[in-house]
């Protein structure tokens, strides 16, 4: 079973959304992993804007995980 955040990532690949309105409706820390692994830092909610910030406090060790997949860290 994929895990939603994974395929949002996907999702953005085939349509590469302009805005982070442009992201379908999902929880914050979904949002900012989508945000992060795609290196949209535009796309981070305004709350969050500082992506070190957002990846430290705003996601659990499974979304970090998957960041540090899509980017390669």
């Amino acid at each position: 079973m994929m895990d939603h955040e994974k395929f949002l990532i996907l999702a953005y690949e085939e349509t590469a959304w302009n805005g982070g309105t442009s992201i379908p409706d999902c929880p914050l820390s979904e949002h900012i992993t989508v945000a992060l692994a795609v290196k949209r830092y535009d796309l981070l909610p305004n709350d969050w804007a500082d992506p070190l910030d957002a990846y430290h406090r705003r996601l659990d060790s499974r979304q970090r995980a998957i960041v540090d997949r899509y980017r390669g860290w």
